[in-house]
């Protein structure tokens, strides 16, 4: 196991990266534990749920076995957490109703689309749809409701433009999943977009570490 750990370690580096950047916006939440509202919390169970995934993960290539449908699986548990976190973001009711129903739609296609031994292409691009559209809507409501001072001290700026820019950084990848990272793509051009998948995903977690980390500013950067 030990050998096989080396192997994948020298072979996919990055992946090994990702699972430990992970952890860097969790010990920032623990650091700014003070200032953690409901969605800051939703979001550090998002990220330890993400970790615990890429534990389980790492333990079935250790034993070589199958883990495809582990993601396809962990996609279904994203989209609810996404939801439940933009859900407590959005203050008026009408807000919560539509994410609500987009969360549902969104989980009722991933369990429709679900597949065992492949990635889930549409699941996964409708994770991505779903993610961008509430980001935007949630930048849209920043612009319309005109209540942060600074923007750049507002936590979640920093992580929906994370967010957002994860999941159109890999919308295309997924979209056309069959020719990047299915069993029928060269090795190259897997190696190709799984690399750029988790430098995004990194970048992801930089950026809601930078919204931790100015989360002690938020009370008093409203107007």
């Amino acid at each position: 196991m030990l050998e096989r750990l080396v192997s994948n370690l020298q072979a996919y580096p990055l992946d090994y990266i990702g699972h430990i950047f992970i952890l860097l916006p969790v010990a920032l939440s623990i650091y700014r534990r003070q200032f953690l509202t409901k969605e800051l919390i939703l979001l550090i169970l998002f990220f330890l749920t993400s970790f615990l995934e890429e534990c389980i993960q790492l333990y079935y290539s250790l034993k070589a076995w199958s883990n495809i449908h582990l993601y396809n699986l962990y996609l279904i548990v994203d989209i609810f957490l996404v939801g439940c976190i933009y859900y407590q973001k959005f203050e008026f009711k009408i807000h919560k109703k539509y994410i609500v129903i987009a969360t549902s739609i969104s989980i009722i296609i991933s369990i429709i689309f679900f597949k065992y031994d492949e990635f889930s292409s549409v699941g996964n691009t409708v994770f991505r749809i779903f993610s961008t559209a509430l980001v935007l809507s949630y930048f849209n409501w920043l612009l319309v409701e005109m209540k942060i001072a600074n923007m750049l001290l507002h936590s979640f700026f920093w992580i929906s433009a994370g967010l957002l820019l994860y999941s159109l950084g890999t919308f295309f990848m997924y979209l056309f999943s069959q020719y990047t990272i299915s069993a029928k793509a060269s090795s190259n051009i897997f190696d190709l977009y799984w690399s750029v998948k988790q430098i995004l995903y990194i970048l992801f977690c930089v950026f809601s570490s930078i919204g931790f980390w100015v989360s002690k500013y938020d009370i008093k950067n409203y107007v």
